[in-house]
């Protein structure tokens, strides 16, 4: 009821605020470190982990049109990730019951990955900013839930059998996952 629910974040608030005020803090901490230029543009990314230059006009590790906006650099940042998620299923093809039958990149407000009953395989976009294991942990989570669609003792022993040491890069993304939601934020 909603008497409840009122109860609850009554009873919760201070959780609730130790929560947000760290999400306040990520995001605060990631818009010092991208530096925008004098249009509001980002000349630092986080890619792969690592701090990265953002080259608007072109040349370094990212480059872009002189002209482009961030909706530019979001997308070159989607097919990263795309192009990275594919190598990890490439190479675990063999080991798996079946293939996804689709790689779908979004910008998921709460999840890092999900498998459909259909078989697609959705990614968030934004681990391409993660070090690369975390992503690697996320694609085969999910390609772990083709043999198991749950997450039973079978499923865990899955994962751990297509990433063994899983559980590290999982930590890191409970632990550091928000800084990821506050890198070029969403709308």
């Amino acid at each position: 009821t909603l008497a409840q629910a009122r109860a609850f974040v009554r009873a919760q608030s201070a959780w609730l605020e130790r929560h947000a005020g760290k999400g306040r803090q990520a995001g605060a901490s990631a818009q010092a470190h991208m530096q925008p230029d004098a249009q509001g543009r980002p000349t630092r990314v986080l890619l792969r982990g690592e701090w990265t230059d953002v080259h608007w006009g072109g040349g370094g590790p990212l480059p872009l049109a002189a002209h482009a906006g961030t909706a530019q650099l979001q997308s070159r940042l989607r097919a990263l990730a795309r192009a990275d998620a594919q190598v990890i299923i490439d190479a675990q093809a063999e080991r798996l019951v079946r293939v996804p039958a689709r790689l779908s990149i979004r910008d998921q407000a709460s999840r890092w990955g999900s498998l459909s009953g259909r078989g697609t395989l959705s990614l968030n976009w934004r681990l391409i900013m993660a070090p690369p294991e975390v992503l690697a942990y996320v694609v085969n989570h999910e390609l772990a839930h083709l043999a198991h669609p749950n997450h039973s003792p079978a499923f865990w022993a899955e994962v751990e059998r297509l990433m063994p040491g899983h559980d590290i890069h999982r930590r890191w993304l409970r632990r550091e996952g928000d800084v990821l939601r506050h890198v070029l934020p969403a709308g």
